[in-house]
């Protein structure tokens, strides 16, 4: 039996991830094993999470995902490069991972593969650096800058451009060439919508994004049309216990501006991985803006994407520190599995060293740097009760459990 994995915000769970599962069960057999390494409870584009990661879990699980698994903060709200590398150094620290799968706008895995070993050319550093270093560069901004060499490492294949998920997809495949993994990579094509689209924009798949507008706007009919069957239930009740959508609510808005209307520039001098131009745009804007939203507007530029920013004001918050080169996931949470998933959780505790947690409260018995690591995630998970329609006492963190999902699809 293979085991695959992939790695997922689930924000929330529709039918694109359940056509991933789909063909990856068509590639390596009905029988393999599927994990999910997924955000907590804030996500990649500096934002939190739509719903609680127990929750996710639940409706991947009943999907037909096997093994859902934490990305720990802050790996999960860190730029393409730093959280695709993150992923993959969990998923081979499981010792049990056969292949990695990701769906991707170019869905050519020749292409992807290609890119990355462009990108990872220590010649190609040196370009983008001096790329970066001109007027039009700086103008540009970094990300744009790599979809201009992703591009001309195949033309063809990326006729159509460069999307979000293939730069994930090339940093997943930087991380496997540099740990020089035998993990197989499988590119699924994306399906249906765009990607960044706000709004329905195809009859059976649209991106994320679309699918929170309507969550946001309580346009439960449409939205339900999006995800599968087996999950309607569990959002209607949710809805009805307004335990969802969460969203950076008043309260944490407030907070988190307040915080930085109060800060000592100075203080954030020498924390690592932080822009300090854009440090410095974002505190002077705080001094007008009336909330988080408003802070982003004011802080943009062609430059920078709008999700970096918001990364960036997150981080000035907790005393987040971005990740560097060296760093990795020292310990991952477990947020559920099926019956088949418990069997290969028994397989990694025998064969990994990586901690791995049954509960939340279990991280005080974690060893030195993994606890340490591991009490920066619950930090910022406490946050996630000032973002829930009803509200939640930040104790909630400590109190979530994995949900087993009996019986299998297969």
């Amino acid at each position: 039996m293979k085991t695959v994995a992939v790695t997922a915000e689930f924000n929330p769970f529709h039918n694109g991830h359940r056509y991933l599962l789909d063909k990856i069960r068509e590639k390596f057999g009905e029988d393999c094993a599927v994990v999910a390494v997924m955000s907590g409870c804030f996500v990649q584009r500096g934002d939190v999470a739509v719903a609680d990661p127990y929750f996710r879990a639940k409706t991947a699980l009943l999907s037909g995902y096997d093994l859902i698994l934490e990305l720990p903060f802050p790996f999960s709200v860190s730029g393409a490069e730093t959280f695709s590398r993150a992923a993959v150094n969990l998923v081979a620290s499981l010792d049990v991972v056969d292949a990695v799968a990701f769906g991707s706008e170019c869905g050519d895995v020749n292409a992807l593969s290609n890119a990355a070993r462009t990108l990872s050319d220590p010649k190609t550093a040196a370009k983008l650096k001096a790329m970066r270093e001109t007027e039009d560069g700086k103008r540009r901004g970094m990300p744009e800058l790599i979809r201009e060499i992703v591009r001309e490492s195949d033309p063809a294949a990326f006729r159509y451009g460069v999307g979000a998920n293939d730069l994930l997809a090339v940093g997943y495949l930087k991380a496997l060439i540099s740990r020089r993994e035998r993990i197989e990579p499988f590119a699924v094509k994306r399906v249906g919508g765009r990607y960044e689209s706000t709004r329905p924009d195809d009859e059976k798949y649209v991106g994320a994004t679309a699918l929170r507008t309507l969550l946001f706007n309580q346009k439960l009919n449409e939205f339900e049309r999006y995800i599968p069957a087996e999950t309607i239930s569990l959002w209607e009740g949710a809805l009805q216990e307004k335990t969802v959508p969460a969203s950076i609510s008043p309260r944490l808005s407030d907070a988190v501006l307040a915080h930085l209307i109060a800060a000592d520039p100075s203080s954030f001098s020498n924390r690592i991985g932080l822009d300090g131009g854009l440090v410095a745009r974002i505190l002077d804007a705080a001094k007008d803006a009336v909330s988080l939203d408003d802070l982003v507007a004011r802080t943009s530029c062609r430059s920078v994407p709008d999700s970096q920013i918001r990364r960036t004001i997150l981080s000035l918050w907790p005393g987040f520190t971005s990740p560097g080169p060296s760093e990795r996931p020292l310990y991952s949470r477990i947020f559920g599995f099926s019956d088949k998933g418990r069997k290969l959780l028994r397989t990694v505790k025998q064969r990994s060293s990586l901690p791995i947690l049954t509960k939340t409260a279990d991280w005080v018995a974690l060893p030195g740097d993994a606890r340490k690591q591991a009490e920066f995630s619950l930090s910022a998970d406490r946050l996630f009760g000032l973002c829930t329609p009803s509200s939640r006492p930040a104790s909630d963190a400590y109190r979530g459990s994995p949900c087993h999902i009996q019986g299998s699809r297969d």
